[in-house]
């Protein structure tokens, strides 16, 4: 019923809101945004979406719209190619390439930057070059209760105090409070640049470490609102393993391959020594720790932002997604596979990409748009594609009997 609403019934389209002196669209507006936001003024912002998450904080919300247009562009191109293509091919093809591209964006780019290319290749998840046939049926593509209610949630960890905003030179930064933008996605449209600054602010900023100390923007004033106080994040993190009945850190480290804890004083070899100080204070018994805690308390591993427990639950799970799911975007020798000519296109996909195609002034990205701009990561012109390679959606074109 909501994806029915979010459609324009029009050329394959998502429902989009047009702004003043804006080249692209914006997310629909929900009809009572009092029940939804926590706005200073009727007149800002606040959006439909398909997750109702959507307007938690305004980076999610760019990253939202950011999809709404290539939805939309993708569409465009496919009905230029077809002009026979009915709303609702159009509509699902486009869909389906924007799956592919977030999954090819997520494979080839976000696991890389965060778990370096040896345990991507050690976990056997590392994305082929062709199509893969390895689809196996009795492989479980569903969330790992461990991953989803704990080991995933290591992204809280690297959480930044500010959202930072940069103006089209790069030149200069402009920090905001995130506790002061929840339910208010407004900083994206308070001019008509500001989509487009906060786009070039995510690119340029560090994320936090990740290590158990988290900001107290989500410790301390997680949706506060008006209130001088909020949530604790990382407190509903660990109770929430505990709703979900998940086993203990000790557990888990062992089914990852370490050996099993018989003391606070055996996890010296992945748990530096004022952290199992800590625990030790915090837990009668080590086979109490929970797993959140746990997994957060390593020491990274080289070349990964996770310490050896977390790598495995997340590497594990990220294999069976790939794995166990028939439609997995280079899945060859089904019926519903791409073509080799359109799969290779759907490979050139790139995070970079999808920023220069869908602002309207970001003319400069770092090709590893998930990595900040460094001399092995410098900016490239956005219309550079042989630096930034684009989709051809040429490839998806029906041949005519008038061709």
């Amino acid at each position: 019923k909501l994806a029915s609403k979010l459609r324009s019934r029009s050329g394959g389209r998502l429902r989009q809101e047009t702004r003043k002196d804006c080249l692209r669209g914006f997310l629909p507006s929900v009809s009572d945004k009092a029940a939804v936001c926590d706005l200073r003024n009727s007149s800002e912002p606040c959006y439909l979406a398909g997750d109702v998450r959507i307007n938690q904080t305004p980076t999610l919300a760019m990253l939202h719209t950011l999809f709404l247009r290539e939805h939309n562009r993708i569409a465009d191109t496919l009905s230029d190619l077809n002009p026979l293509w009915s709303d609702e091919k159009l509509y699902q093809e486009a869909r389906r390439i924007v799956i592919a591209e977030i999954q090819h964006i997520t494979y080839q780019e976000w696991l890389p930057a965060n778990f370096g290319e040896y345990y991507l290749r050690y976990y056997r998840i590392s994305p082929s070059t062709l199509f893969t046939r390895d689809y196996n049926p009795d492989v479980n593509p569903g969330v790992i209760n461990g991953f989803g209610a704990a080991a995933f949630r290591f992204l809280h960890t690297l959480i930044t105090d500010n959202i930072m905003t940069c103006p089209s030179s790069y030149n200069a930064a402009y920090l905001y409070r995130l506790s002061d933008y929840y339910f208010n996605p407004s900083l994206l449209e308070t001019t008509p640049e500001s989509f487009d600054d906060i786009v070039r602010g995510i690119i340029a900023q560090n994320e936090g470490e990740s290590d158990p100390f988290c900001s107290g923007e989500i410790t301390n004033l997680l949706f506060k609102s008006s209130n001088k106080w909020g949530m604790d994040l990382i407190a509903m993190d660990i109770q929430r393993g505990r709703d979900h009945g998940i086993a203990s850190y000790n557990d888990y480290r062992e089914i990852c391959g370490l050996p099993r804890a018989r003391c606070f004083q055996d996890l010296a070899n992945e748990i530096p020594q004022d952290r199992i100080n800590a625990l030790q204070y915090l837990y009668e018994c080590v086979d109490d720790i929970d797993l959140f805690v746990g997994g957060a308390m390593e020491r990274d591993v080289y070349g990964s932002i996770l310490g050896h427990t977390f790598q495995c639950i997340v590497a594990e799970q990220f294999y069976r997604t790939r794995l166990g799911d028939r439609f997995f975007y280079d899945n060859g020798e089904m019926p519903h596979s791409f073509t080799s000519d359109q799969l290779k296109e759907i490979k050139k996909a790139s995070m970079a990409r999808l920023i220069c195609d869908n602002t309207d002034g970001v003319y400069y990205v770092q090709k590893k748009a998930f990595e900040v701009e460094s001399a092995h990561n410098p900016k490239y012109r956005c219309d550079d594609y042989n630096a930034i390679p684009y989709v051809d959606l040429t490839a998806w074109k029906v041949p005519s009997i008038f061709d």
